[in-house]
């Protein structure tokens, strides 16, 4: 957006006109003075009217009080269409008389078949004949691409469908965004009478709670708003208009917004970027905000969580608004630390057979802590969680006799020295219940212990082992990715540039995405160098696979010469992230012949008799023009292959160095599942907001066995079934 909204258009109150022989809105102010003073008494900058009805001199009287309440009048100007200088012409006719009895604002209303140029030239005609008069294009209900069309429009304000939104769908977001690209934004709070524009039904009832909500949100997103006169200048409405004037929403955001709530969610939860506060719309009643807020909490993007109670509570009947409080918090940089704390114990073993097996026996916990969930494998395995939402933890706790028992869950995150402790409630049958919510990225732990009520814990406990626990950001649970090869972005013909992907950013967010991912972006090797189509034997001018990193000018951390530089790479990291996308590089443990480790570390490369280093094969498939390092090399001794898994975890530190946070990872499943494990937990130990993709199109027990290494997503293979 190149404009800011003019203060008149900020809020527009619609006037109805009622058919009585006074020509009287209807309203609870009679007079036409009164009616103008209450709208700029509440804040309101504007009003807008629909001519067709009336003569201008015969509502001449009503433009002349609006003007006395400083109010600017604004008409609505039907489409027009043919060559420019009948454009000019017709604008003289329709909209010339209503400017000369008062009117300084036009609201021009087009079909949904108007072309860009057509909006251009009406708008660019419009202000060639009125340069003082604001003109607003009417946009509600216009395609993505209708809208890209209209970035040369000179248009004041333009209109979002928020009147039409259902209340959970998160198309309110994405127009907003692609509105902004046009003009500043004028939210529609109710459905008002359009002429000439069918599709949208005017006649549609909303109650004064949605109304209000609705006003909250276009506040919110720091837009104008549009609202029938109706609903302000009586009672339910009214005070809502001074609330948001107090100050509650100040500061709000002007970057990308998030939809934090589930397309079936009864409770909206909206956040803009660069705000310090959220905003909830929900039923009015105190479960409803619970449930909303815990959703709300694992879905914030970044480092952002949410802090105590809502900042500010407002609601008509059974709707409300909550205005939550949002702080950011540096992710964890977990380490793991020992508990100091006494509270947890390990249960003492019975070696049966043994001299002391009765002496244990008598001294062993009669409770039984059983049937821990959640928990991967005994334990083995981390669970995953999303930051902010619930874990819900349950256990069976018993002991023989009659004796009271009470039960707690004990967790804590890997480097904190102390653990929280929760009062586990009883479900029945011997089955306990209590949860946490972790606000904390990295590895957690938990526990639970049951005792003999009558008991201090510390004296008579039994307890579950210790349970591990990844917190992932909400990125690893769900993403929309794009790809992209950058060499294909420049003119045809000519290898293409990073920075030639920058101006495909807002066409890539526009369409939904929320990733940009990119195959390698490495240099590539010219040994064996693949032509079109696989063919062995490449042409001159052919670039070669991706996939065969490295040559003379570096490896895995380098980039590819024809590509430009790592300030170029920098540059469309910060644009990307400015268009509301996030970068993924591919993380592809394979090299060129000309590798530079090829020379450096020959110990990591699996040779031939004849001296020949070996090429890469996933049977039926031939890779001539890459080779693999040998994980578990003879030739290498134990420092040397510990110096190549070392390396290999260093190439993706040194990629996080530069902002990346997403990686997918090709064919994991031809590694070994150990290195896995252990790489991606030397990664998110450090930065936990790490997120990997594992592209395994293999059998299940191996995908299943990636996600318990650490990978948070995966390719599904259902693409390639044939079969049951």
């Amino acid at each position: 957006m190149t404009t800011t909204l003019a203060p008149a258009l900020r809020r527009v109150a619609g006037i109805s006109w009622g058919l009585g022989a006074t020509d009287e809105p209807i309203g609870p102010k009679g007079t036409r003075a009164g009616a103008g003073a209450r709208l700029r008494e509440l804040g309101f900058g504007s009003v807008l009217f629909n001519p067709a009805q009336f003569e201008p001199m015969r509502a001449a009287p009503w433009l002349e009080a609006w003007r006395d309440a400083e109010l600017t009048v604004m008409v609505d100007v039907p489409a027009l269409e043919g060559p420019q200088a009948d454009i000019e012409q017709a604008c003289t006719d329709l909209v010339d008389p209503w400017i000369r009895v008062g009117a300084n604002a036009l609201r021009l209303i087009a079909t949904s078949n108007f072309s860009g140029e057509q909006w251009s030239r009406v708008s660019h005609a419009l202000k060639k004949a009125y340069p003082d008069v604001l003109v607003t294009g009417w946009t509600p209900g216009l395609s993505a691409q209708a809208l890209w069309s209209l970035s040369n429009s000179e248009l004041d304000a333009v209109y979002s469908s928020l009147a039409w939104w259902d209340q959970r769908s998160p198309w309110l977001l994405d127009e907003a965004e692609r509105l902004a690209e046009v003009a500043p934004v004028i939210a529609t709070v109710a459905p008002l009478e359009v002429p000439g524009v069918m599709g949208l039904d005017p006649r549609r009832l909303v109650d004064d709670g949605i109304v209000l909500q609705r006003l909250w949100m276009a506040s919110y997103l720091g837009q104008g708003v549009l609202i029938d006169a109706h609903r302000v200048l009586g009672a339910p409405l009214a005070p809502a208009l001074a609330q948001l004037d107090s100050g509650v929403l100040a500061g709000v955001g002007t970057g990308r917004s998030w939809m934090l709530s589930g397309p079936l969610a009864t409770s909206v939860s909206v956040y803009r970027e660069g705000a310090g506060t959220s905003l909830v719309l929900h039923e009015h009643e105190p479960d409803a905000l619970h449930a909303a807020l815990h959703t709300m909490a694992g879905r914030l993007p970044g480092a952002l969580v949410v802090s105590g109670q809502p900042a500010h509570q407002t609601g008509v009947g059974s709707r409300a608004i909550s205005v939550v409080t949002v702080e950011r918090r540096p992710p964890v940089r977990a380490r793991h630390v020992e508990p100091e704390s006494e509270d947890v114990t390990v249960p003492a073993l019975i070696k049966m057979g043994s001299r002391s097996a009765l002496r244990d026996a008598l001294q062993a916990d009669r409770v039984v802590v059983d049937r821990v969930t959640p928990q991967l494998d005994g334990g083995r395995f981390a669970v995953k969680r999303i930051r902010g939402r619930p874990v819900e933890v349950q256990a069976t706790v018993f002991t023989d006799g009659h004796a009271h028992l009470a039960a707690a869950l004990l967790w804590r995150a890997a480097d904190e020295s102390q653990w929280h402790r929760v009062a586990m409630q009883p479900l029945g049958n011997d089955r306990w219940q209590a949860h946490f919510v972790p606000e904390r990225l990295g590895r957690h732990y938990y526990t639970v212990q049951g005792w003999i009520a009558n008991g201090e814990p510390t004296h008579c406990t039994r307890q579950s082992p210790v349970f591990p626990l990844q917190v992932e950001r909400m990125d690893a649970e769900f993403g929309s990715w794009y790809e992209l090869f950058p060499r294909s972005m420049g003119e045809p013909g000519v290898h293409g540039h990073l920075r030639d992907v920058l101006p495909q950013l807002p066409r890539i967010r526009a369409m939904g995405f929320g990733v940009l991912y990119f195959p390698p972006i490495h240099p590539i090797g010219h040994t064996n160098r693949k032509g079109r189509n696989n063919a062995l034997t490449a042409q001159p001018g052919d670039p070669g696979s991706p996939y065969a990193i490295g040559a003379d000018e570096g490896g895995h951390t380098a980039i590819h010469p024809a590509l430009g530089t790592l300030q170029d790479f920098q540059a469309l990291r910060d644009a990307a992230f400015d268009a509301g996308l996030e970068l993924a590089l591919d993380f592809a443990i394979q090299c060129s012949p000309d590798h530079p480790w090829l020379r450096e570390h020959p110990e990591w490369f699996r040779w031939r008799e004849d001296g020949t280093v070996q090429y890469a094969e996933n049977p039926p498939k031939r890779y001539e023009d890459i080779v693999n390092p040998d994980f578990y090399s003879t030739t290498a001794t134990a420092r040397q292959r510990m110096a190549l898994w070392r390396s290999l975890r260093d190439i993706v530190l040194y990629w996080v160095n530069q902002g990346v946070r997403i990686f997918r990872v090709d064919n994991p499943h031809t590694k070994p599942l150990p290195f896995w494990e252990w790489m991606i937990a030397e990664v998110n130990r450090q930065h936990p907001d790490v997120v990997f993709l594992s592209e395994a199109f293999t059998r299940p027990a191996m995908m299943h066995r990636l996600a318990k290494l650490g990978f948070s997503q995966s390719y599904t293979y259902f693409t390639w079934r044939n079969t049951k």
